[in-house]
């Protein structure tokens, strides 16, 4: 195993398990303390600031984790990933649209923005409910850098490892991890439909010539629509 492959490993185990894992699940140390129970939907949280807290909490700790991780791949020569919108990308993201926007019309799903406000507005009222929406679309933008990244990462190491660099490894190691822990917090349609979102990303990432732009533009995609 040479130099870049072993730092790109590094850079794997750091999102899957800090990133990933240990930040994600922590506030809930929070949350037992707050509510009394811990590992249970924010639906069955009595009191709005938890999910304002909890969401904050992993919002910052994330941000500081893949700033930390940024800077150390970008030393190692190893960041590949481009926020250069360019020819490839423009029509991917204009053909994502124009699937996208007519699918959201007539497939209706518990997951957009108006869904994501009602729910919350029901729990908590109209100012909380307003709060805690803002918060986890911030979520959101954060969870959607993180996921790129680790497409990137483990793009890489597909490629460091086999130099086909055609084959969306990226997207074959987000579902074998972000995928398959969707398992464990929801259940196997979650796994499923996660996994299959990672594929398409990791597609996306390398038809786009490594582009950010359209796995994170599809990710916030299913979130809004």
């Amino acid at each position: 195993m040479n130099k870049n492959t072993k730092n790109a490993v590094c850079g794997a185990v750091y999102l899957s398990v800090i990133v990933l894992l240990i930040i994600e699940f922590l506030p809930e140390i929070y949350v037992y303390f707050r509510e009394g129970f811990a590992f249970r939907s924010y639906t069955q949280w009595k009191y709005a600031d938890t999910a304002l807290v909890t969401l904050w909490i992993i919002i910052v700790l994330k941000s500081a984790a893949l700033w930390l991780y940024k800077n150390w791949m970008v030393k190692k020569g190893l960041f590949k990933v481009s926020v250069v919108i360019n020819r490839r990308s423009t029509i991917m993201l204009a053909l994502m649209i124009c699937v996208m926007l007519p699918a959201a019309l007539f497939i209706p799903h518990t997951f957009s923005l108006v869904a994501h406000y009602q729910t919350r507005v029901g729990l908590w009222g109209s100012t909380w409910g307003l709060l805690n929406t803002i918060s986890i679309y911030i979520y959101y933008v954060v969870e959607g850098i993180k996921i790129v990244w680790m497409v990137d990462v483990f793009q890489t190491l597909g490629e460091l490892w086999t130099s086909k660099k055609a084959v969306p490894w990226g997207g074959i190691g987000l579902a074998l991890t972000w995928g398959v822990l969707h398992f464990f917090t929801k259940g196997t349609t979650q796994l499923i439909a996660h996994s299959a979102l990672s594929l398409v990303m990791g597609m996306l990432f390398v038809l786009g010539k490594k582009s950010f732009w359209p796995p994170f533009v599809l990710w916030m995609s299913t979130l809004v629509l």
